[in-house]
Order: structure tokens, then C-alpha cells, then sequence
């Protein structure tokens, strides 16, 4: 869970945008860890649910600046893979893969004082707030930063070179 708090640069006078609830997430995860072949591979697996009742959402609003607001629920669930491979003492492989699917199941959100910007979503007339303030529904909507496919690939090459020193290189390949 995370704490609620308060805008500070809140000026319009909308009391609505002064304070934010708290978060709090409710999280399952099943999953195995797994070493192979004498140790020289790893093979980890892991599947996710997490629900959220007040998410805290943060966005610029160029008027008042960073604001905080909660999304009433949302959902975060997927799978996430894990491998590596030593293939000598110096040298080792590895990749990692992730699917996750992150929406918004119950989100009211403002919409944008700029016109032009409203125009382009879907809103609407805010029933619960005062004249002229324009709502959209966020629901099925993908949370911010939460991509739906991400990979990584490395190769690792680490030898000893003298007096406890080591060289080590690394290449890496990522997807997102």
C-alpha cells in the first residue's frame, strides 16, 4: 500500500484535486527457480496477478504542474521467463521474456482544458462535478510504463587476468 496525500500547486480551487487517496494492491504469484545440468543452467518461471483499489496516477497538467489523482481499480497480471546458460567458466548466456497485461478497469479521468486536446478523446459531460468540466472513461485503457511484451538477451565474458583482477565484457540486446 501507499499512503494518500495532497496536491500542493492544487490553484483552481477544485477541492476534488487537493488530496488523493491511498493505494493498496492485492498480489498472487506462483513460480519455480529452477538449476540444471549440474548447475550450469538456471531456468526460472513466474506467473502474476496484482489488483489495485485507488491506484495513484501522476500527470503533468500544464496549469497546476505534477498532479497525483487514483484510478478506482486496476490490474496488473502476466508471466515472466528467466534462462542462463554457462557455456565455459568465462563465458554464460542468458535471456529473459515477459508478457504483461496492465489496464485500468475503473479510471475517471479529467480531460484537458485545451480544447483541441478534448476533442481528440472521448469526453464527456462530468455528472458529478461542477458545469463544463468534460470527464473521459479510462477503463481498458494500458497503464503508463507497463509495456505488453519485453525481452533481454546477454552474453557475459568474464577471465581472470592477473593478481585477483578480472576482465569482464558484456553484451546485451533488450525489447520492449
Amino acid at each position: 500500500s501507499k499512503a494518500g496525500g495532497f496536491n500542493t500547486n492544487e490553484t483552481a480551487g477544485n477541492i476534488e484535486n487537493f488530496s488523493f487517496e491511498p493505494e493498496e494492491a492485492t498480489s498472487v504469484e506462483l513460480g519455480v527457480k529452477s538449476t540444471l545440468l549440474d548447475g550450469r543452467a538456471r531456468l526460472n518461471a513466474a506467473v502474476f496477478h496484482t489488483e489495485f483499489d485507488d491506484l495513484q496516477v501522476g500527470y503533468f497538467d500544464p496549469l497546476e504542474g505534477f498532479v497525483v489523482t487514483n484510478a478506482a481499480k486496476a490490474v496488473s497480471e502476466g508471466i515472466e521467463l528467466e534462462g542462463l546458460y554457462a557455456l565455459t567458466e568465462s563465458l554464460s548466456l542468458g535471456a529473459t521474456a515477459a508478457y504483461l497485461n496492465a489496464e485500468y478497469r475503473e479510471f475517471t479521468a479529467s480531460c484537458p482544458a485545451n480544447t483541441v486536446q478534448a476533442a481528440q478523446l472521448e469526453c464527456y459531460p462530468n455528472p458529478n462535478g461542477p458545469a463544463g468540466n468534460q470527464v473521459q472513461d479510462l477503463k481498458g485503457v494500458r497503464l503508463d510504463n507497463a509495456p505488453e511484451v519485453t525481452a533481454t538477451m546477454f552474453a557475459d565474458y568474464t577471465v581472470p587476468v592477473a593478481n585477483g583482477l578480472l576482465f569482464g565484457s558484456r553484451l546485451d540486446a533488450s525489447y520492449k
